[in-house]
């Protein structure tokens, strides 16, 4: 039996800590995956969108142990999943948004052979139509080798740093469950807080890396205090330089921790060697020996027959795959393969250990030389620079991420291998390119080196770090931008934040989810070469509402009552946007942060413009002032509705009192998707109670906090739920109260429901690319215009006809005037401050 098969052995241990903090147990996993199975008929290929989250992982198991064939793409890659389907012609596809559907193939359904398992795009290429075809056999012989040599129990605990839909990732996923071991999912990047939060929290026992992994470790100083709780770390998908290999190693034995180097490929189920970590640092660079059940032999890279020395590395064993599948009939073929020919040059040091000395294709032939790029790689690095080499028979691309200070490099290799220096092309970068897999992206590299080697091109390339440090220093002038800086980690807010995105986006096209937490340098790294602007681009639905409100507040005070409801769309973004903005600091139990935030953001403006307006007007009224006029009977005179303000500021201060009951702030921090959603149902009984009991006993009808808390809430969810299940029920109750609140208002109520689809579902919005400047200016400026449009005129001439342009126009550029004004004024004060303070202290 495989084992999918036989995982309730496992019953009531735990299987997987979601990251919501929830545990599922083995026993709730199958039953789980069995319920998904129930009605499932015959034998399909089914298309997985893959994700370290435990309902993707129960699909996959669902289809693992239904028989059916799965194809793992990644999650959000709709592109590969489109040539997916094309090519390969599933006849079901899962996904998060919607679980299984029937993909509506034309055709006839896929002929499939009994053994296939599992579809993988071959290392570091999702999407690509060339896929590995494993078996069960394979896939289940690999799980349980792996489990072997790393001496797997179910008292293991890894957290998820990999994809799983990387061959990688996927083989700690198999290998763990295999074991009755628990896995922690994780999507953070292992630099980021909330990676070292979930270790300590769960107390993770390993973790698995790429090289690229454990240099982000190393930089972030995460492996120089490795937590008590980690006993092992792997480390897989590429040749890590050998004195990291022993740095790690040196720091893992100091905790009393073990580093395990392996080798493999997709092409063999992810693995195929391992390193015991006994033999470091005596074999640091070696790749070490055939796992459990498998075996490698040297032959001639030419001819295939064996050597007695160096050659090209093949790998037998259970988990070579079946063959390649490049279109849908392939998928019918069996095992084609009894071993691997991996196409890496090695040699035999001892008896059954092995290095990697090459690679059959890294090779270019430039003028009548046959060119070893790996050797050119080593070369550089014994002349102290370390470097990426790549290219074509007509150009040699060395690229680096460090500036090199002059030519030595070049001459050297140009010497060392009898080449003009004028066929030698230096790529500084920040970051080299990186596939999925985190190996470097050579082709890439390639690429982007004929471009800027290129005479009409010269100059054109423009180094994606520096498009984005520009982008940081627009919407943070008084700031020093360092390239561990995130938008969270300066402070940005509400009244930074579209202007920012908008940049990001016309640089890097749409942002991943967490775009507010990546710091500069990872930013750049979404860099897409040779991006152009398209005439239609997609906003965020949050940046849409933000500049659609305001005039919508506008026009139905103008009169266009068919436009209501854009206060209520306002109060739903400014809690979104509290969710991207201050909801970290509110978990992490920072108030005082969140309160300075808002101040400077919406309350310094607010009082600037009431106490202004009140004093010429004869008096001050001191309850907008203190923020609580919404609750008390109205007097004096006011130049805008400032109940919005108050309300929201209201609704602030609720949150942070919850936030300070300590059971409340660890559910904020562990389950933010269930702790967003009890507070919508708190925050919609409270306005239900407003409604139908409070609404004739207080005094302002429906500007008090209370009435509105509830929308406020319902942007906060939007920030944080993430299953289908989890949004129809807050768009449910989003439903339920627009009904309720605004059943008289078809208008209101039509637009609060379109607020909740939009900014539940995240669907981004299409717009045309010259409205963007429109767009920035009107959104930044969204809470100004709700200010300020009550002082543009009101008699105007335009004020008889149907729309009542000057009056709408007018309070429009009167608060953006506001807004320019404020922010000009602010800029300055801050310089001010900052050049008090002196240059920004760093840690070093």
């Amino acid at each position: 039996m495989h084992f999918w098969d036989q995982l309730d052995l496992f019953g009531d241990r735990t299987a997987l800590i979601d990251s919501n903090g929830r545990e599922w147990s083995y026993r709730e996993i199958i039953e789980a995956a069995d319920s998904m199975m129930e009605g499932w008929t015959g034998r399909h290929l089914l298309l997985l969108e893959m994700a370290n989250r435990s309902d993707a992982i129960i699909a996959y198991i669902a289809a693992l142990r239904a028989g059916w064939p799965v194809l793992i793409v990644s999650e959000g890659d709709e592109a590969a999943a489109t040539r997916i389907v094309e090519v390969f012609r599933p006849a079901m596809r899962w996904r998060a948004k919607d679980g299984f559907v029937a993909t509506e193939v034309n055709g006839p359904t896929t002929d499939l052979h009994p053994d296939l398992a599992v579809l993988l795009s071959t290392s570091g290429t999702t999407g690509s139509t060339k896929l590995v075809r494993l078996s069960a056999r394979a896939v289940d012989a690999n799980a349980r080798s792996i489990g072997d040599y790393l001496g797997l129990s179910p008292d293991e605990r890894a957290i998820t740093t990999l994809p799983p839909s990387y061959s990688y990732g996927l083989s700690v996923l198999n290998s763990h469950l295999a074991a009755g071991a628990t896995l922690v999912l994780n999507d953070a990047s292992v630099i980021e807080a909330s990676f070292r939060d979930l270790v300590d929290r769960h107390s993770a026992t390993s973790f698995a890396g790429v090289p690229y992994t454990y240099e982000l470790l190393e930089r972030s100083g995460f492996l120089n205090a490795l937590p008590a709780s980690i006993r092992t770390m792997t480390q897989a998908g590429g040749r890590m330089p050998t004195d990291r290999v022993e740095r790690v190693a040196a720091l893992a034995r100091a905790h009393g921790a073990r580093l395990l180097v392996m080798y493999g490929q997709t092409e063999a189920t992810a693995r195929m060697a391992w390193l015991p970590p006994e033999r470091l640092p005596e074999l640091a660079g070696c790749i070490g020996q055939a796992i459990p059940g498998g075996r490698f032999d040297l032959v001639d890279p030419d001819t295939g027959t064996p050597t007695g020395g160096a050659g090209e590395l093949v790998y037998s064993g259970p988990n070579v795959m079946m063959g390649y599948g490049e279109e849908a009939g392939d998928l019918a073929r069996g095992q084609e393969l009894e071993s691997l020919r991996t196409g890496d040059l090695a040699e035999e040091v001892e008896p059954g250990i092995f290095r990697i000395t090459g690679r059959k294709n890294r090779f270019i032939k430039m003028f009548g030389l046959r060119l070893s790029l790996d050797e050119i790689e080593r070369e550089a690095a014994r002349f102290g620079y370390p470097i990426a080499a790549t290219g074509t028979d007509e150009l040699l691309v060395l690229a680096s991420e460090h500036p090199m200070p002059d030519n030595r490099l070049i001459s050297r290799i140009a010497e060392r291998y009898r080449l003009p220096e004028a066929q030698i092309v230096h790529c500084p970068y920040e970051r080299l390119p990186r596939l999925a897999s985190g190996k470097v992206d050579y082709r890439t590299l390639t690429q982007a080196a004929k471009r800027s080697a290129s005479a009409s091109e010269a100059g054109a390339q423009s180094d994606p770090l520096d498009a984005v440090r520009a982008v940081f220093r627009r919407s943070f002038p008084t700031r020093t931008i360092a390239d561990d800086d995130s938008f969270l980690s300066l402070e940005g807010d509400s009244l930074t934040y579209i202007n920012f995105v908008l940049g990001l986006e016309a640089l890097l096209g749409p942002l991943p989810q967490d775009w507010q937490m990546l710091t500069v340098a990872q930013l750049a790294t979404l860099a897409q070469p040779g991006l152009q602007p398209e005439t239609i681009v997609t906003v965020e639905p949050n940046v849409f509402v933000r500049a659609a409100a305001p005039i919508m507040v506008v026009c139905s005070h103008a009169g266009i009552d068919a436009l209501s409801g854009g206060a209520a769309l306002l109060m739903i973004a400014a809690g979104q946007s509290f969710g991207k903005f201050g909801y970290g600091d509110l978990a992490a139990g920072r108030p005082g942060k969140v309160l300075r935030s808002f101040l400077l953001s919406v309350l310094i403006p607010y009082w600037l413009i009431l106490i202004g307006y009140q004093a010429t007007r004869g008096g001050l009224n001191l309850p907008d002032i203190l923020l609580f006029n919404n609750f008390v009977p109205q007097r004096g005179p006011k130049p805008f509705e400032t109940w919005f303000v108050q309300a929201l500021f209201q609704a602030i201060l609720l949150v942070i009192a919850l936030s300070l009951i300590p059971s409340v702030r660890n559910l904020l921090r562990q389950r933010p998707s269930s702790a967003t959603l009890a507070l919508l149902v708190f925050a919609a009984m409270i306005g239900l109670v407003h409604r139908f009991f409070l609404m004739d006993v207080l005094s302002n009808h429906g500007e008090e906090m209370t009435y509105v808390f509830w929308l406020f809430a319902l942007g906060l969810a939007a920030q944080f739920i993430e299953t289908p299940r989890a949004r129809l029920t807050a768009l449910a109750l989003a439903c339920i109260m627009a009904v309720a609140i605004y059943g008289d208002d078809r208008s209101r109520m039509v637009s609060v429901g379109l607020g909740a689809i939009f900014l539940l579902w995240n669907r981004r919005i299409p717009v045309p690319r010259l409205l963007l400047p429109v767009l920035t200016l009107i959104g930044s400026a969204s809470l100004f215009i709700y200010m300020m449009h009550g002082r543009a005129p009101v008699n105007s001439m335009t004020a008889d006809w149907p729309i009542d342009i000057i009056r709408i126009g007018s309070g429009v550029l009167l608060g953006v005037a506001a807004y320019l004004a404020y922010d000009w004024v602010a800029l300055r004060v801050r310089r001010i401050l900052s050049e008090r303070r002196g240059p920004r202290m760093r840690p070093s």
